[in-house]
């Protein structure tokens, strides 16, 4: 976070989602970034005290890949 960072965009493009994957190989960076950046998403709630993600699906798929 911080100047230069596109977390917001990202963020309101991903809560405007109904079906989320997050699919990388695992050598492609960091996608646990992704992950905690999400995980801090369960201290928001909506106005009936549901977090943000409420009702949406969302899969995580790392895979290696061997040349």
């Amino acid at each position: 976070m911080g100047d230069g960072d596109a977390w917001p965009e990202i963020r309101d493009t991903i809560l405007g989602c109904d079906i989320r994957i997050l699919s990388t190989p695992i050598w492609l960076g960091h996608p646990q970034r992704v992950l905690e950046r999400l995980n801090a998403e369960i201290s928001q709630t909506d106005d009936e005290g549901r977090m943000l993600t409420y009702g949406k699906a969302a899969a995580v798929c790392v895979v290696d890949v061997v040349p």
